[in-house]
């Protein structure tokens, strides 16, 4: 791409010199030469803000292609002023073959870089690092802590403290990450300039905002660094710009925002090689970091990156890569063999930021059938976001972790907005963890302000086992409860009986049905009054002798399968 730029400035440059120096036409050199300018604009601008992408470039030839009319209708003017008919004549002919042929070269520049784009997506597909896993991120009651609630609540909460910030109608938030912090997890973000006279008068922004991921109740932190380069600064002290500047002939992907054990501020962007001139080659080859505060930058392998470092990849690329592996196998698909879309239920870009008990950041999404109106799962997919590696597991019989059969996150939320719909709760962010050796989607409810709500748990071999709480830990608890008394496919309620004998401490009656407790265990015990008769005549001293099934090793209730009273024979 850079070489076709170059050489779509070659002939607007030597046709403004002959305007100007030959013919002393200087208005119409100096929009021609404006022509260059532009393609500055596709190389440096759209790094300040955008990536350089074919449609920037578009936009870029798009100008010029307004500014070459422009210069065309000077020219003609020139032609009813003039009183040197024969030397107009050959001025129009010349501008008139050089506007063709740069226009014909802009034409087919648009065209080579559209064709290079179609043909090397397969050529992308294949430089995604993928491997095939069996295994889920675990959760228990010692884990509840890596539960994250959603971006967009962070979010709100940063934006409810903005105005902590120094002169905060100057500044905005930037993007919100998720990070490990000194071993927790928390939302990150930095200040951002907010306008480009914004940028012209503040040379740096006043610092960024911290928050605990799993804390629902935690309020955000804004800790004051001098952020000199930012995502939205301008010129050299632009993120993208420094990064770009620094290796031109390597694509950058999108930065980051991290800090430290230390608290000091980072940008980190991968590097990788161009396909085609036009597409991102998606392994990574190097890793920059940059400083905040002081613009110094250092480059690392995916072996010697710091320790801290969570987020080579961010969630606009993490989605992006899943989008790729799911549609861009070949190059003509319209049978739609091996296509899957991701179902782009996550709060960050699409997809869902997990953090797992062994301190690793995944960007996860499951896929299902296109143009189906199947809710079964075909994959699920967790981007790491330190090395950039796809992890999939398949719907195959096969694995020890089979998704077959599974519901896909679109019934899972549907499913969660329906427990209580008067409160018009919104699901999102759901993720695929496992919970007694049984995949179960876990989501947050948030409210139309992005307030959040509660937890639900829905399992996903059976959406009807589905229970909520106000924190993860609360959540899990309910859930387990729910899960102990669910029936199995044959009708049976699954899992361990185990015989008990003791005496009734606490008992209670309610609508047929029994709930006690006895002086050897804090499990309680349920059962139904239809059942075992003797349930309703038992009272609290009383001995006696059970079968009762417990669902899990850390379940707190369990349903009586047998039942005597050793008082009442």
């Amino acid at each position: 791409m850079l070489l076709a730029l170059a050489i779509t400035n070659i002939l607007p440059l030597l046709f403004a010199i002959y305007l100007i120096v030959k013919k002393g036409k200087r208005l119409a050199g100096i929009i021609w030469l404006l022509l260059v300018l532009i393609d500055c604009f596709n190389l440096i601008v759209p790094h300040l803000f955008l990536p350089l992408t074919i449609w920037n470039v578009i936009l870029g030839n798009s100008l010029k292609i307004c500014l070459i009319c422009l210069s065309d209708i000077q020219k003609k003017t020139v032609v009813r002023t003039s009183n040197q008919k024969g030397a107009t004549e050959d001025i129009v002919f010349k501008g008139s073959l050089i506007l063709n042929i740069t226009l014909g070269i802009f034409v087919l520049t648009m065209l080579a870089t559209f064709a290079a784009t179609f043909l090397s997506a397969p050529s992308q597909w294949r430089t995604i690092s993928t491997n095939t896993t069996d295994s889920l991120p675990q959760i228990d009651s010692n884990q509840t802590k890596q539960i994250g609630y959603t971006v967009d609540v962070a979010r709100a909460k940063m934006n409810k403290a903005f105005g902590e910030v120094p002169n905060a109608s100057q500044f905005e938030l930037g993007t919100v990450t998720a990070q490990f912090y000194q071993g927790k997890p928390v939302y990150i973000a930095p200040v951002e300039q907010n306008s480009f006279f914004s940028s012209l008068r503040n040379h740096e922004t006043p610092g960024y905002f911290m928050i605990d991921a799993a804390n629902i109740s935690a309020s955000a932190t804004f800790v004051k660094k001098n952020l000199k380069y930012t995502d939205h600064s301008l010129f050299a002290k632009n993120t993208g710009f420094k990064l770009f500047a620094a290796a031109p002939d390597k694509s950058v992907r999108s930065t980051t925002f991290e800090i430290d054990d230390k608290g000091t501020p980072y940008f980190v962007s991968a590097r990788g090689a161009l396909l085609a001139g036009v597409r991102d080659n998606q392994k990574t080859r190097e890793i920059v970091v940059l400083n905040a505060e002081n613009g110094h930058t250092a480059t690392y392998t995916a072996k010697t990156l710091p320790k801290w470092v969570n987020g080579v990849v961010d969630a606009e690329s993490a989605a992006e890569l899943l989008q790729q592996y799911g549609e861009n196998k070949y190059l003509v698909n319209f049978s739609k063999k091996d296509k899957m879309l991701v179902n782009d239920n996550g709060s960050d870009n699409g997809v869902s930021p997990v953090f797992t008990s062994d301190g690793n950041i995944y960007y996860t999404a499951d896929f299902t059938t296109p143009k189906s109106k199947a809710n079964s799962i075909l994959a699920y997919g967790m981007v790491d976001a330190r090395t950039n590696v796809l992890s999939i597991v398949k719907s195959d019989e096969k694995n020890k972790l089979s998704l077959v059969g599974l519901t896909d996150s679109d019934a899972a939320i549907l499913r969660a907005e329906k427990l209580d719909p008067s409160l018009k709760l919104k699901a999102s962010n759901p993720a695929l963890f496992m919970v007694e050796n049984t995949p179960v989607w876990v989501l947050s409810m948030t409210d139309s302000a992005d307030n959040f709500h509660d937890y639900v748990y829905v399992n996903a071999q059976n959406t009807s086992v589905i229970a909520r709480g106000n924190d993860a830990k609360t959540a899990l608890a309910s859930y387990m409860n729910v899960l102990s008394l669910a029936p199995s496919s044959n009708g049976n309620v699954a899992g361990k009986e185990e015989e008990v004998t003791g005496v009734v401490t606490r008992f209670a009656l309610d609508n047929g049905k029994v709930y006690l407790m006895l002086d050897v265990t804090n499990m309680q015990y349920q059962g139904k009054v239809e059942d075992f008769p003797y349930l309703a005549t038992t009272e609290v001293g009383d001995t006696v002798t059970m079968t009762a099934n417990k669902m899990t090793e850390t379940a707190v209730v369990a349903t009586i399968t047998k039942f005597e009273n050793e008082d009442l024979k």
